[in-house]
This record gives structure tokens, sequence and C-alpha cells, in this order.
């Protein structure tokens, strides 16, 4: 009758690695680690077992499935996979960096349906001199000249509301889990004197701390102070480790050297917030109102969205061109077909 080795036993092809690479250029790991064991009663024995030899955690990598498998004579086999989406991306250079974090693009929604406006005037093309107005009086009169002024009626400029161009959109980014609740690996935490972890600041608090702030230098395809970041939102569970976090934002085209009513306004940027004081004026013996002040108002914090790590400019995820996939070498052998 053969013998058998007391101690387990790890198989040879343990440690079999695959790479794949997602469609959105994330490339995922998976090992699987194998044993056998000797003198193991009953599944639930080799169950706890493997437990002893497959840790939750391998190396950086997480525990996704733990099979025990008899093969006879008291002998398991135990096959352990560990996984981790994201231990690369993109070699030629579609993620972006931030020390040791990469962050990767994975989506990009955009919205041009536009906002609207309360507007209490009309404004003036910057290469134009007055608004567009047409005043109709009954024969024999002259409607008076409103300057632009909207829908004046007993002293009260009620304006109107209009459609305004806007350009909203959600760029989903994978960030890694532990970057997004601790913001440092548990390993390069550093530690006080007492021996306890020091604090750091979570990217999500990051995240957190941006939201409602207009873009303080220029960002994407705007200008500075076009470009407001509403907010982010990602959902994890403890088996994530790379996290889809959807970064929402909203633009408004900067406007310069304009008029509003008689009034030059040198600049208004897009996310600023312009009113105006109107008075009271006469033009053809009518009583009209008329702009008599503008005021801009910064109503945002200008912040610089670098600290949102995810590049200034758009990632070459967007901007990879070509309208044909061409083969030089399957296209050569057709030729000479």
């Amino acid at each position: 009758m053969p013998t058998f080795p007391a101690n387990d036993i790890e198989r040879v092809d343990s440690g079999t690695g695959q790479l794949s690479t997602s469609t959105d250029g994330l490339v995922s790991r998976d090992v699987t680690l194998r044993w056998l064991v000797h003198s193991i009663e009953n599944y639930v024995v080799a169950e706890e077992k493997a437990k002893t030899l497959a840790p939750l955690e391998y190396d950086g990598h997480k525990r996704t499935s733990l099979i025990p498998r008899p093969v006879g004579n008291g002998w398991y086999e135990i096959e352990a996979t560990y996984g981790n989406a994201g231990v690369d991306v993109y070699p030629e250079g579609y993620g972006i960096k931030n020390d040791d974090v990469t962050m990767i693009p994975a989506g990009l929604s955009v919205d041009t349906t536009g906002g609207t406006e309360h507007i209490t005037t009309a404004w003036v093309d910057n290469d134009g001199d007055k608004p567009i107005v047409t005043g109709y009086a009954a024969e024999g009169e002259t409607a008076p000249d409103s300057e632009g002024a909207i829908n004046v009626s007993g002293g009260r400029v009620g304006g109107v509301d209009v459609t305004v161009p806007s350009f909203q959109w959600t760029e989903t980014w994978l960030v890694p889990a532990w970057y997004l609740v601790n913001g440092k690996k548990p390993e390069q935490a550093a530690t006080t004197s007492a021996g306890n972890p020091a604090p750091t600041v979570p990217y999500g608090i990051t995240l957190a701390n941006m939201r409602g702030s207009v873009n303080k230098e220029a960002f994407r395809s705007f200008l500075a102070g076009e470009v407001m970041f509403l907010g982010a939102k990602f959902d994890a569970n403890r088996t994530s480790t790379m996290v889809p976090v959807s970064y929402s934002f909203t633009a408004s085209p900067s406007r310069t050297n304009f008029k509003v009513g008689n009034v030059k306004v040198a600049k208004k940027d897009g996310q600023d917030y312009m009113w105006i004081q109107y008075a009271d004026a006469s033009a053809g013996g009518s009583p009209v109102k008329r702009a008599k002040y503008v005021y801009v108002d910064q109503i945002a914090a200008r912040k610089d969205f670098v600290s949102l790590g995810i590049g200034t400019f758009w990632p070459r995820f967007y901007l990879v061109g070509g309208e044909t996939f061409t083969q030089p070498f399957a296209d050569a052998k057709r030729a000479k077909a």
C-alpha cells in the first residue's frame, strides 16, 4: 500500500496567473493557488483547512473563490483564486498617474440641452453697439427706447426666462478603493509617536471639499472661471479594488466687452452672477427703466482642479482617432492574393 507525506503539498502549477485587458483599458490579474492536503475527513474540514492555507488577501490581491475538491483516500485538492482588478492600466499612457495612484478614464456622458437663466435686459453681442429691439406704437406715436430692458410694467423690470448655452458632462474614472477611503495604502500610512496611524485626507473628502468650486485655471476645453465641479458619486463594496467614480461638471461661456443697455461690461466669467440696477428715465416723454449699474459677482470659490487628480486636458482615452483598423501584415497578404 503506497504511503503519502503527512504535510500539505503545494502543486507545481500553483501560482498560475492570467492578465486580461477590458475594453476600458483596465488590466486585471487572476492568480490561482493549489494544494494537495491529506487526512481530511469531510468537506467542512477541508474548507477550514483551505482557509488556513489561503487568506482573504494575498500579495495585494483579494480571494475571489475557494474550492476544496476531493480526489480520494482522504486527499483533497484546495484551489484558491485571487484577483486584482487594477494591477496595471494603459501601458501606452492613457491613465493619469498621481504619485503611486493611477486614475483610469472609463466613460463620458454629455448633456448640451441647455439651461435656463432669468434675464432682465437684452445682451449685446461683443461686436454690437446696442441690443436688437423693435418697438411698435399706435399710429402717430413712437415707442420709447427701452435700451433692452425686458418686460417693463408699472416701474418694474419683469424680465424673462431664456435658454442659455450650457455644457454639462459626467466623467467616470476608476479609482483605487484604498485611496478613496484612506488616502494612503495601509503600509504607506505614517504613524504618530504613540504608534497610532497618522491622520491622512481620504480622496473622498477631497472630492467633497472641491464640490461647488470653479476652475482657477483652464480645464478640459474651457477657460478659467467657466467650469463648476458639481460633485462626485461612487459606490464601493468589500470586494472592490477599483471603484467607478462619477465626476459631474457644468460649463458656461465667459463674455468680454459687451453692453447691457448703455453700460459696457469688461468681463463676466461663465460661472459668475451678473445683476443689474435700473433707474427711472424718460424717452420721448414716456417713463422707462434703464440699466444704470451692472454688477458681476463671484459666487463660488476658485480652486485648482489639479486636486481632482484626473488631469486638466481631455484624456487620450476620449481622443483616439482613426476611421478604420488596419493590420499591415494581413493587408499585404491580401494585396498579393
